[in-house]
């Protein structure tokens, strides 16, 4: 993606990012740190991204991501109870809620996972963080990457099965 495109992309994207941003944050300063956030993470992944196809599902999950993590920073600090976030975000979340032993070792885990990963090829690596990290839907990744969704359904599992073996070495 050139830098023309990358703006023409962001000036008609915009407004309707800040909308979506606007109604999971409700707040105008967080949910516009959201869109230049989101905007500027399109702009990092310039060279994967395909503009042939239409970038707009992308960016949209992009954000909402990048919400879903905003409101679940702010019920951290605030201790904010769950029944009290919006809808779509109570069911985000959920499977987020940890007791302490839960957490320390959802954290043991994490490291696990991340040490497991980081023994991969680069491209497999790339691939499993788009989607169990940053939630990216498999045709994003496709268009991200350039691939067929057939492609980046079987690269997705060949990744899928080698972290899975590196996990079960590292139990050893």
């Amino acid at each position: 993606m050139q830098a023309t495109e990358f703006t023409d992309i962001a000036t008609r994207q915009r407004p309707h990012l800040l909308a979506i941003a606007l109604d999971i944050l409700h707040d105008q300063d967080e949910a516009e740190d959201a869109v230049q956030d989101t905007l500027f993470a399109l702009w990092r992944w310039r060279e994967r991204v395909d503009t042939s196809y239409e970038v707009t599902p992308l960016l949209q999950r992009m954000l909402r991501n990048y919400c879903l993590n905003t409101l679940l920073a702010r019920r951290r600090q605030a201790k904010m109870p769950i029944h009290e976030l919006p809808r779509c975000t109570q069911l985000s979340l959920v499977a987020l809620s940890h007791d302490p032993q839960s957490n320390i070792e959802g954290k043991e885990t994490e490291q696990r996972i991340r040490l497991a990963l980081s023994r991969l090829p680069q491209r497999w690596q790339t691939i499993l963080t788009m989607k169990l990290i940053d939630n990216i839907l498999n045709a994003e990744i496709a268009c991200i990457l350039n691939l067929s969704q057939t492609a980046t359904t079987s690269l997705l599992n060949r990744a899928k099965q080698a972290l899975i073996q590196n996990l079960k070495h590292s139990r050893q």
